[in-house]
């Protein structure tokens, strides 16, 4: 590492200690919340324990009793945990580990992009300026909860080592989807930088998929590619449906497209399970077996009902009709008619006491809304992931509860 990139790295270094306070002042017993942290925490503690006790054990972690793999229903942050395993394995203090991985996330993000820049520009001030803008910002202020999120340093690093797999044969092209040809057997990219036609046998897709739809038809090169095996797709178009809303409009509507797709088991299974949800568009539908117009409906019900956008998280864009007025309530259906939206019928959540600290009141036993969301492998629910929040909206991205673990509790069955 030469002089001035060893000084870019300090200076990151010390900014990242400054960005993170006060947790990094007090890395031994401090947090940026006592949620999340402490979670993500023990994931990298027990990724550190397996991985020199039992690796090929590793997903069975000690959560979720009796179920297998539990280390499954959630992030498993091994590339987080390596980082900041000497840390584990010298201490076995999972909150410094945590702490000082935030201050490893921000300054090799920081560090990264130092380096794209300095190697793309030849100039050290402007590859620090660079780093300084990407590593600490508003957003970054935001995640020290979330030590995998500020772990930022993968993207510039793809584009540095582009020119390492062109170097040593593997021609390696980083494109936008207007690049691409498909002449019927083999997909072709031909960027403004690489004028001549390149064949590619592998795709990583990054872009997301409905802003693709936004700009491309099913015509696209990539999309005739993909269906006719062409080339080989990492995070494929198949994985996009289960991720929207619209997919539990397609299985509740008993008149939409899917409802032949279903036998007698399974739309009965379909009307326990899933709530009744329609895309929100003029018409008609039914609603318990009677012809409704959706919207007169949405209306007239606001207080039965939930809109969401078919394809957004983190509590993004949700609202609850039992919490608005009316008046914001029908701007919104008239808003939701230009884009995905559905409705959906409310589902009643269980509230119960849980004790929740704070350092201004101290020890308290409050009700808190609780929603347990079952991890289903085939036909098996083994374990869940559970979130409480104080408001309706249990998102924890949105700001509005935690996700505490949860563990089966049974009776001992006698020897």
């Amino acid at each position: 590492m030469d002089r001035r990139t060893l000084a870019a790295a300090l200076a990151f270094l010390a900014l990242a200690v400054f960005w993170a306070a006060p947790s990094a002042l007090h890395p031994t017993r401090a947090v940026p919340d006592l949620g999340d942290p402490l979670h993500l925490g023990w994931t990298m503690a027990w990724d550190a324990h397996q991985l020199v006790r039992h690796p090929l054990a590793l997903f069975q972690a000690n959560a979720f009793y009796p179920y297998r793999s539990s280390l499954t229903f959630a992030d498993h942050l091994l590339p987080e945990a390596l980082l900041v395993a000497p840390v584990n394995w010298l201490t076995g203090n999972a909150v410094l580990a945590y702490n000082l991985g935030v201050l490893a996330a921000l300054t090799l993000s920081a560090l990264s992009l130092f380096l794209l820049t300095r190697h793309l520009t030849g100039s050290a001030a402007a590859a620090f300026l660079a780093g300084l803008a990407y590593a600490f910002n508003a957003f970054t202020l935001h995640e020290l909860a979330r030590v995998h999120v500020l772990n930022l340093q993968w993207w510039p690093l793809a584009w540095l080592f582009l020119d390492r797999f062109v170097a040593e044969g593997i021609p390696t092209v980083i494109a936008d989807p207007g690049d691409l040809e498909y002449d019927g057997k083999r997909l072709y990219v031909r960027t403004a930088e690489q004028p001549a036609r390149t064949a590619i046998d592998l795709v990583y897709r990054r872009v997301l998929q409905h802003e693709f739809l936004a700009q491309y038809d099913l015509d696209h090169p990539l999309v005739r590619a993909y269906a006719d095996h062409a080339v080989c797709v990492v995070n494929p178009f198949r994985t996009k449906p289960v991720h929207t809303k619209l997919i539990m409009a397609l299985l509740s509507d008993e008149d939409g497209p899917a409802a032949g797709l279903l036998d007698a088991e399974e739309r009965a299974a379909v009307a326990r399970h899933v709530p009744w949800t329609r895309q929100v568009l003029g018409g008609v539908t039914r609603y318990q077996g009677q012809q409704v117009p959706l919207l007169t409906f949405a209306q007239r019900n606001r207080e039965q009902l939930v809109l969401k956008p078919n394809d957004d998280y983190g509590g993004q864009g949700v609202l609850l009709g039992w919490e608005t007025d009316q008046t914001s309530w029908d701007r919104a259906l008239a808003a939701a008619q230009a884009a995905p939206f559905v409705l959906q019928e409310r589902v009643p959540v269980p509230m119960e006491e849980f004790p929740t600290w704070t350092p201004e009141e101290g020890l308290r036993i409050t009700p808190r809304y609780v929603d347990s969301d079952p991890c289903v492998y085939g036909d098996h629910a083994i374990g869940c992931l559970t979130r409480i929040a104080a408001t309706a909206l249990l998102n924890v991205s949105a700001g509005g509860g935690a996700a505490p673990p949860t563990f089966v509790v049974t009776a001992k069955v006698p020897s």
